[in-house]
């Protein structure tokens, strides 16, 4: 049994609406003095404490972490709709565990690969959505591997039979607009991707070549192991066939089977590491809300001005933020 498992805390309501997400907070000192292996944006299951039970009371949501007094740190926060269906009072002895991913993430990985997706996968996956089994990670990874390796009509068709009969409405928002690319400048660009966050870079870069721009632009995408770069391999062509462009791949867990030879560390401060002084860029960052929030002072410190720095953070609740500026 891990660390985490062995572990009991206090449940916590914490009074915070995340509307239908399901939030789970732990304090950032028990996870790192504890050894407990959780990460930010990590799937987890908080579980009741009872002895001689065959149901057990458990609810699962994505982790955060809190540096304040939000939670204590021998506590397990949940936010509204997490503490109503967990159904346990406030103090009660519970555990958290990582939860594994669901098995329909395999066919998402597998449609990144280009593999078609049938029937049966969408109804998998979409089953899982409905029933709050996906991470944010996760359900962005779905959406993107659709975005990326485009729907056949069959698939199409497929996929909207598996809506109607997994019986639950799936809502979706759109781009609301102030994370775009600003052509108005002649500025060279810095583009910071945190994981998924490659996705709507990736849409940025390819209409600046569309459009014949001849900015300089440099891309740093970080994530934990070079396998989550799981499109790697075309920034690197986009290096090779335009010489306005660069592109800097940065790991920050690597492993030595992993045989990297690159950047490792933060993907911001491989930036602050090549720039000396930041003035006369544009910065364009997308990715996790705490590395949106570390990077963007420190690119001020280096000269950065608050115009010129443009951001899109991923949120508990579906919310574009822009570091600066005026929409």
């Amino acid at each position: 049994m891990s660390d985490a498992q062995q572990r009991v805390f206090r449940l916590k309501r914490v009074r915070i609406d995340t509307l239908s997400e399901r939030i789970v907070y732990l304090h950032e000192d028990t996870v790192r003095t504890g050894h407990l292996g959780f990460q930010p944006l990590d799937r987890i299951h908080v579980v009741a404490v009872r002895q001689g039970e065959a149901l057990t009371p458990r609810v699962t949501g994505v982790i955060n972490f809190c540096r304040d007094g939000l939670v204590g740190m021998d506590e397990v926060g949940l936010s509204e709709v997490a503490f109503a269906d967990f159904g346990m009072p406030e103090n009660s002895p519970v555990r958290a565990e990582i939860a594994p991913s669901p098995g329909s993430v395999d066919r998402v990985r597998s449609k990144l690969h280009g593999r078609r997706l049938r029937y049966r996968d969408f109804e998998e996956i979409l089953d899982d959505v409905v029933r709050h089994r996906y991470s944010k990670v996760e359900l962005a990874m779905f959406v993107l591997a659709c975005a990326l390796n485009n729907l056949e009509l069959e698939e199409l068709v497929d996929f909207t039979q598996a809506m109607i009969n997994v019986g639950e409405r799936l809502r979706f928002e759109g781009p609301l607009g102030s994370f775009f690319l600003r052509e108005d400048s002649d500025k060279p660009i810095i583009f910071v991707a945190g994981s998924t966050g490659f996705a709507p870079v990736k849409s940025m870069v390819e209409h600046a070549f569309a459009r014949g721009m001849r900015r300089r632009m440099i891309l740093y995408w970080g994530t934990r192991r070079p396998e989550d770069m799981y499109l790697a391999a075309l920034p690197a062509q986009w290096e090779r066939e335009h010489d306005t462009f660069r592109f800097v791949p940065v790991i920050s867990e690597p492993r030595p089977e992993d045989d990297w030879t690159g950047r490792i560390g933060l993907v911001h401060e491989a930036i602050l590491a090549d720039f000396p002084s930041l003035a006369g860029h544009q910065v364009y960052a997308c990715g996790s809300t705490a590395m949106v929030e570390a990077a963007h002072p420190a690119f001020r410190e280096r000269g950065l001005v608050q115009d010129d720095c443009f951001a899109d953070a991923f949120r508990p609740a579906p919310q574009l933020a822009r570091l600066g500026g005026h929409a």
